[in-house]
């Protein structure tokens, strides 16, 4: 589901399944009786570097890293209290990201499966 103005999207998954933290990145997972994830995520772009944005997640002490998003866009997950997911995108993973998502009609691309 994405904004009017194309800048937030809101991804969520069928029930019974969550995005948990994988050694690559998000993953899709079924869910398990202990809540470990969620059926959805948030997705900003932020005026911040990829390395500040995992510096400060460092910091608080949360699970992070720079992912390669099946070469067609890299994005920063944080992952908060290692359950809630915001995938961050710098400026240039902004522009990866909306090379990738919308083609020259406007159409909106899902992002491939982990």
């Amino acid at each position: 589901m994405w904004s009017r103005d194309g800048q937030i999207e809101l991804q969520v998954l069928a029930r019974g399944n969550q995005f948990t933290p994988g050694p690559h990145g998000a993953q899709v997972a079924a869910a398990v009786a202990a809540r470990g994830g969620w059926e959805t995520h948030i997705a900003l772009s932020v005026d911040r570097r990829a390395e500040e944005i995992i510096a400060i997640a460092r910091r608080e002490g949360w699970r992070t890293g720079e992912f390669d998003r099946g070469g067609f866009f890299h994005s920063v997950e944080v992952w908060i209290e290692d359950g809630f997911l915001l995938e961050l995108f710098d400026s240039e993973q902004t522009a990866q990201y909306r090379a990738f998502m919308t083609r020259r009609t406007g159409e909106r691309r899902s992002v491939p499966a982990s």
